[in-house]
């Protein structure tokens, strides 16, 4: 029998995949408080950025609001009823934009 010639040729070295310096950073385009979108545009798109936003900003907001202790609202100068609600639900869309561009980086 004769030998079956390697597919790759061993002459042509096979580039390697260099990895990126740093993450690209977080582009937020909702409506959410302002310190927390301040905070956000300096994350990296990773996962632990979209826990960061999730769990320690908008789980608090959410927290802060349903026990009172948002003084009525959440965002400073707010004195709207449940302002504090709407800027949980505005920092939970913004880690939800988060999230999204997280994703499309692996496809």
């Amino acid at each position: 029998t004769s030998p079956v010639a390697p597919l790759v040729s061993t002459s042509t070295p096979t580039p390697t995949p260099t990895p990126m310096a740093t993450a690209p950073l977080f582009e937020p385009s909702t409506r959410a408080p302002a310190a927390v979108r301040a905070q956000a545009q300096a994350l990296p798109l990773t996962q632990q950025s979209f826990v960061h936003l999730h769990d320690t900003c908008g789980l608090a907001m959410l927290n802060a609001s349903s026990s009172g202790a948002a003084s009525a609202g959440g965002s400073p100068g707010s004195t709207a009823p449940g302002s504090g609600l709407v800027d949980a639900f505005h920092t939970f869309s913004l880690a939800n934009e988060l999230h999204v561009q997280v994703s499309a980086m692996r496809v």
